[in-house]
């Protein structure tokens, strides 16, 4: 597989991709800024919320519904030492960690190693399907011990 399924923003190192779109990516880090949003369903967009940081926050407010980003920083081009980044929600978050978690157990670095990132439908701890996605490391773990999966 290529790196370059990434649609890469013209403004910032922010990617995503489209629905039902797979790319391959290295993790930077395993613990994303977290930030604390604002959707606003009638613009269907986006804000920050400032209430943290000055006290007052106008979305606050108005009573506009908070919402928590997780952004992780990725490496998606090979060889490349630029680190783009990737805002997820809640659900895709804690299903993140979860692998992470499940590597450490196993002794892996989540960051030594390449991801299979989908978009599409998740699964919530509820049950509920949402949009986000799916992160698949790149590895078998077996009784041979640790393998690198390749195409």
């Amino acid at each position: 597989m290529e790196y370059s399924d990434w649609i890469e923003s013209d403004k910032s190192d922010r990617v995503w991709l489209a629905d039902d779109m797979i790319a391959l990516a290295q993790f930077a880090y395993v613990n994303p800024i977290k930030r604390v949003m604002h959707w606003d369903n009638k613009n269907k967009r986006r804000t920050g919320c400032y209430g943290e940081k000055y006290e007052k926050c106008y979305s606050c407010d108005r009573g506009v519904q908070k919402i928590y980003d997780y952004t992780y920083g990725l490496f998606t081009k090979k060889g490349s030492k630029d680190i783009r980044y990737m805002s997820t929600t809640s659900t895709t978050h804690k299903n993140i960690q979860r692998s992470f978690t499940g590597l450490f157990e196993e002794n892996v670095n989540p960051c030594s190693i390449l991801w299979e990132i989908r978009r599409g439908k998740v699964k919530t701890l509820t049950g509920r399907e949402v949009n986000g996605y799916d992160c698949v490391p790149m590895i078998d773990i077996g009784e041979e011990g640790i393998n690198a999966m390749t195409d």
